[in-house]
């Protein structure tokens, strides 16, 4: 049972990240030194439209393993938690048996 609610809250995330990201296709924001060498490299280029798109695609795939990375830690910190406090409530009712 807790696997299903795991995975429909794990969906249900990923499915506003999507329609977020969707939405929001014009607010990409990007440090000024980088905006400024797409800028330039766009001038040179014949599509400058394409290597702004292609730039910003690139910052969010760089942005996918510390993503992924934090929320992989925050799981394992979350399933620990969750265990010591089933630990701490086992120990608590051996205790009071043994009153």
């Amino acid at each position: 049972m807790k696997s299903s609610f795991t995975l429909k809250s794990f969906l249900s995330a990923l499915a506003a990240f999507v329609f977020l990201a969707a939405q929001a296709a014009s607010a990409f924001a990007q440090c000024a030194m980088c905006k400024v060498s797409v800028q330039a490299g766009a001038n040179s280029s014949a599509n400058p439209q394409a290597v702004a798109q292609i730039f910003n695609l690139a910052v969010l795939v760089l942005l996918i393993p510390p993503v992924l990375i934090f929320a992989a830690l925050f799981l394992v910190l979350l399933r620990y938690r969750k265990g010591a406090d089933e630990r701490d409530a086992g120990r608590l009712k051996t205790a009071s048996a043994l009153d």
